[in-house]
């Protein structure tokens, strides 16, 4: 019998840590601009769906002795380190009352503005529960040898449709994002399938990745010009998602471009090891980044400018990851638990 284990486990993939931070990045710039900019309209249309899809890319199977149950031990592990910290920064951020403790347990976006917490954590319910149902599938397809690729694509298409026809509770969502998770599924069995592309890229000359790089921006820039949505971007996190064809477009080819630029970067020689650090932390900084971005609005507008601008939002968002960074680091050298870490 075969399991299914994280690549991470085995070894560190240089060009997906480096797409994961650069991924976080995005989502600090997305933070830092305001919802009727054509910059947060760009960032989310894939910024949610390719730390997904990168999370997809480092499944792979692995044989075993088929005598020990593998999927129940891997949910364990994801347990502790997902949902405590999902509970206990959820409540670091709101003022305790059982009221609130109740709408942060429900583990929505909805109920975490209710509770008055930290609206970004609605992420890591969904991450969780996508988790489980790719690995339940992952699982139940052991058995099947051949056309595993083609039933993956199926399997993807089908989950794509549920996650999209299931009906989003508007005052409260679903609880843990069920529906969202079913989407993000979706993006995580699509990133374990392009994974042979990309290694293959990895190797081969920068041409190549180039080439693609340049026809993947190019369907973007095309795919970008008619995302529209109710509220004027992608708000994955609220399953709006606008026209269904036009959001899968531009998130995986938005996700692509992550993915090629940071083949191209780990083929570069310079040292790489901050942007490794913060790949590989990229559920720490996702936690803490928020107050960061916050407090660098408040100091930019009190000096009179705008931090809509684009030069300027890159540079709230460098310092603010720096600052991320060094919490992270303090928080694992002290409290590892809170970031789903275990004591070195």
């Amino acid at each position: 019998m075969e399991k299914v284990v994280s690549a991470l486990e085995k070894r560190r993939i240089e060009y997906i840590d480096i797409a994961k931070a650069i991924a976080i990045f995005l989502v600090l710039i997305g933070h830092t601009v305001d919802s009727d900019t054509i910059c947060k309209n760009v960032l989310y249309s894939f910024h949610m769906p390719v730390f997904f899809l990168l999370s997809g890319m480092v499944i792979y199977r692995e044989e075993n002795d088929g005598i020990k149950p593998t999927w129940i031990p891997s949910l364990q592990k994801k347990f502790f380190k997902l949902l405590i910290p999902y509970m206990i920064w959820g409540c670091i951020y709101a003022e305790f009352s059982f009221k609130n403790l109740m709408f942060i347990t429900y583990g929505t976006r909805e109920t975490l503005i209710a509770a008055n917490s930290l609206t970004s954590l609605w992420f890591i319910p969904v991450f969780f529960l996508a988790s489980v149902i790719v690995e339940g599938f992952v699982n139940f397809s052991m058995n099947v040898r051949k056309n595993i690729q083609l039933l993956t694509a199926i399997v993807g298409v089908c989950f794509v449709i549920v996650g999209y026809m299931l009906p989003h509770w508007v005052k409260y969502g679903d609880i843990w994002g069920i529906d969202i998770a079913f989407m993000a599924a979706a993006f995580m069995l699509f990133g374990h399938l392009i994974r042979p592309l990309t290694d293959v890229l990895e190797r081969e000359k920068l041409l190549y990745t180039g080439v693609l790089l340049g026809i993947s921006l190019i369907v973007f820039c095309i795919g970008i010009q008619y995302s529209t949505t109710s509220v004027g971007y992608v708000l994955m996190a609220n399953a709006i998602y606008g026209n269904l064809v036009v959001f899968l477009l531009n998130a995986l080819t938005g996700s692509l471009i992550v993915i090629l630029f940071a083949i191209i970067i780990s083929r570069l020689y310079f040292d790489k090891k901050h942007i490794y650090y913060i790949g590989q932390n990229t559920l720490g900084v996702f936690i803490v980044h928020k107050p960061f971005i916050e407090f660098g609005r408040t100091i930019i507008t009190k000096m009179g400018m705008n931090y809509n601008h684009i030069l300027i939002a890159l540079g709230n968002s460098i310092v603010c990851l720096t600052l991320s960074c060094i919490a992270v680091k303090v928080l694992s050298i002290f409290v590892p638990a809170i970031l789903g870490k275990e004591r070195r």
